[in-house]
């Protein structure tokens, strides 16, 4: 009867714990928003536009591994490409080459990303995600710590991921 008892607990627990996480991820999945908020604004020069739920993994006490741009780079990953990383809280933008390792370290940031001048498009898309999350979630739910968009060579952003 214990046994059953223990079990059955473990059970509600890791159900509790995977309704959780799902739900927190939720806003990345609606898409039907984010088009509506370009359409409204106008996002006619971006030729893509898709978000994909990229949790960050934690890959030892120092750096963290974005996921969100490892993603963009097996979409993106020729030299050529260039992406943007904009992080919300410090208001910092950085750039990296399709082929570099990204590698973010805690605050303050050491510079393994160099600075890049700030694109106001990649901004907007930015600051639209953070738009949305701010109306859904109150204040006490921590926002996407960074955005990763993808830039064509002409400096246009033409895919952008979220990363908590």
């Amino acid at each position: 009867m214990n046994k059953f008892v223990i079990k059955f607990f473990l059970v509600g627990i890791a159900f509790s714990i995977v309704q959780e996480i799902s739900g927190d991820l939720d806003f990345w999945h609606n898409d039907d928003e984010l088009l509506d908020i370009e359409k409204r604004q106008d996002w006619s020069s971006f030729k893509k536009k898709h978000v994909i739920v990229a949790p960050t993994i934690r890959q030892d006490d120092n750096y963290w591994d974005c996921t969100a741009c490892k993603r963009l780079r097996s979409k993106y990953g020729r030299p050529k490409q260039t992406f943007i990383r904009v992080d919300k809280e410090s208001d910092i933008v950085n750039t990296f080459k399709g082929k570099q390792k990204c590698l973010i370290p805690p605050k303050p940031y050491k510079g393994i990303l160099k600075p890049y001048a700030k694109s106001k498009d990649a901004l907007d898309i930015v600051e639209m995600v953070w738009n949305i999350h701010d109306r859904k979630y109150d204040v006490s739910y921590p926002p996407p710590a960074h955005v990763c968009v993808a830039l064509d060579n002409s400096g246009m952003p033409v895919h952008y991921e979220g990363t908590e």
